[in-house]
């Protein structure tokens, strides 16, 4: 069986790593910002050294079931947005490469990116993420793939899939 998991609020608390960083004043401005422009503003800023992480300061930000989790199953984390961004944050909650497969589609449809990588994993598979239409694009895309809705925010969910609101959930 092989998890296939989202990052940024699925196992990550990427709203507590926003507020930290909106706290600091040379940051506070990008708050205004939507949401993908926000982590293209960073991402700028970590290629120009104007932000950096101490080594292993956002493990503290990775939800308190995912190292057992991961300890003792087989995942793949599935992750959407600015290349650099995404990667210094995994990188680093992780406390370096990480020991797992990691799909970074960018700003492309998880669905297709993970059709095509999918068959590479042991079956049968599930997919977690927070965002409708990531759940939506991996259903359409892989349809042996089993699909469940993270709401760690204690939201209702879009009703179209399973709800769990951590990892210990999960088949």
């Amino acid at each position: 069986m092989t998890y296939f998991l989202d990052f940024d609020r699925t196992i990550f608390d990427t709203n507590r790593l926003y507020k930290l960083l909106f706290a600091r004043p040379e940051y506070a401005h990008v708050e205004r910002l939507p949401r993908l422009e926000q982590a293209a503003v960073f991402a700028d800023f970590l290629t120009n050294n104007k932000l950096s992480f101490t080594p292993g300061e956002l493990v503290p930000l990775l939800c308190d079931d995912v190292p057992p989790f991961f300890a003792s199953h087989s995942c793949v984390l599935v992750t959407f947005g600015h290349l650099l961004w995404q990667k210094t944050k995994i990188e680093n909650a992780f406390n370096g490469a990480p020991a797992f497969p990691v799909i970074y589609t960018e700003f492309n449809s998880k669905g297709p990116a993970l059709a095509r990588e999918v068959a590479h994993y042991s079956s049968p598979h599930i997919f977690i993420d927070d965002e409708p239409t990531h759940l939506d694009s991996v259903s359409q895309s892989v349809p042996d793939i089993q699909v469940f809705e993270m709401r760690r925010d204690g939201g209702e969910g879009c009703g179209r899939y399973p709800i769990i609101r951590s990892l210990t959930g999960l088949p």
